[in-house]
């Protein structure tokens, strides 16, 4: 009984995956680049005196595109107890570029 519960789970799992997949593209490439060109425009909408230039604009949106390449990615850790971002270390991954 218990095998078969875990089939069945399984079994839902790969469908779910399969019919829903190509859905799920919340942390694609291009999501957090089309986030800011949206956040750009409505920005300068709404700001009389003080735009966004197109460079600048283009400047935001590569940011945003490049953010989480190695070794910017380490970035978005926090170690709360030693009040630190994450800190590298090559015997856990020596494959990993010193941002340093």
């Amino acid at each position: 009984m218990e095998s078969k519960k875990h089939v069945i789970f399984v079994a839902a799992f790969l469908f779910s995956f399969l019919l829903l997949g190509n859905r799920a593209l919340a942390y694609g490439y291009d999501t957090h680049a089309y986030l800011t060109r949206e956040a750009v425009g409505v920005y300068n909408e709404n700001s009389l005196n003080n735009k966004v230039s197109r460079n600048d604009a283009n400047f935001l949106i590569d940011g945003s595109r490049r953010e989480d390449d190695i070794p910017r990615s380490m970035d978005h850790f926090y170690d709360p107890i030693n009040n630190r971002g994450i800190t590298y270390d090559p015997a856990i991954n020596a494959a990993i570029p010193r941002s340093e």
